[in-house]
């Protein structure tokens, strides 16, 4: 299950209601005694596994924040995974020593053109940072690696071989880990993103 500790951001990627350009989003940052109230309800329903979520914000959701939140989840589940900025290997080392043993990360798009289309400015904007994610992550120690595309940016078919040429990389360069996938769909909303290559069902 995931558990978002906050949704304050400084990236503008344009399909995104968390971007910072959107006021209509009321921006929020747990506590410790929340994040451990939210966590100890999750568990309550009987999940035992829980990935941390939060916006990418360097000022709040820096390294030693999230060893800290790791710190205190990790005793409460068996399985501790991450879906926040990009890090060094150094900060996922850090990470991992805390009791994440997870990490997803979207690259969102594999076009370039594209990406750098989508993410005009903030952290995110840098492509190829983002593509070593899973790779920085992997050499720290991690061991489940996920990876995925946003379904209706680009023609989902050049995405789903490029997502499988990064799978094999990283089973190769980090052949203790296992990789997974996850298959995001963004959608059509009224007064919003419209997605330019949407995905249906069958596809």
């Amino acid at each position: 299950a995931p558990l978002y500790i906050g949704n304050t951001c400084v990236n503008s990627c344009r399909y995104c209601d968390f971007r910072i350009q959107h006021t209509g989003t009321v921006r929020r940052n747990l506590t410790l005694d929340e994040i451990r109230a939210e966590a100890e309800a999750v568990k309550a329903t009987g999940i035992d596994s829980l990935l941390v979520v939060a916006g990418e914000d360097p000022r709040i959701n820096t390294v030693a924040h999230l060893a800290e939140v790791g710190r205190l989840l990790k005793p409460m589940f068996s399985n501790l995974s991450l879906e926040v900025a990009p890090q060094t290997e150094d900060g996922y080392r850090e990470l991992f020593d805390a009791g994440y043993e997870g990490l997803t990360c979207f690259q969102e798009t594999y076009d370039q053109d594209l990406y750098r289309e989508m993410h005009p400015a903030g952290p995110k904007s840098n492509y190829d940072w983002r593509l070593g994610t899973q790779l920085r992550a992997g050499r720290a120690g991690f061991r489940i690696l996920g990876c995925a595309f946003l379904l209706g940016l680009g023609p989902w078919r050049c995405e789903a071989a490029s997502l499988a040429a990064h799978a094999f990389y990283l089973m190769k360069e980090c052949y203790a880990a296992k990789v997974q996938f996850a298959f995001p769909r963004i959608c059509c909303v009224e007064g919003g993103f419209t997605p330019p290559c949407e995905v249906d069902d069958r596809d």
